[in-house]
């Protein structure tokens, strides 16, 4: 599993976006598959195949930067092989589920910024078991 980056310091103006606990750089490419990824589980519309990752990934374009994000950042890990990518993206997240939901919960209870040591401690228990 990857590893968040630090807590920005107290007080800093730095937002406390998704970016913001992104895996080392050489993975960060994982960060902007997940909201496609979301969407597809949300919509039921995960690609099954390879066959269909592979055509469906060429029309990945207009979301705001993230494919082109992805694209750049697969670079060294997986030189052209942005299926493998995907699929390494997947198996990252898909695990992840059950923590995200809980945190969802948690910011549908408090819609504010939630500080990261709370966060922590509210999805540390679904990644241990």
């Amino acid at each position: 599993m990857p590893s968040p980056r630090s807590q920005p310091e107290r007080g800093s103006a730095q937002p406390a976006f998704i970016t913001a606990l992104a895996p080392r750089a050489d993975t960060s490419f994982v960060i902007d598959a997940a909201g496609q990824i979301a969407e597809r589980l949300m919509t039921w519309t995960m690609l099954d195949t390879d066959g269909e990752l592979r055509r469906w990934l060429p029309t990945w374009r207009a979301d705001g930067g993230d494919a082109r994000r992805f694209r750049r950042g697969i670079g060294t890990r997986f030189p052209g092989d942005e299926a493998g990518a995907w699929r390494y993206s997947e198996a990252v997240l898909l695990p992840l589920r059950p923590a995200v939901r809980y945190l969802a919960r948690a910011l549908l209870v408090h819609p504010k910024h939630i500080p990261y040591a709370v966060v922590a401690a509210l999805v540390e228990p679904s990644l241990s078991g």
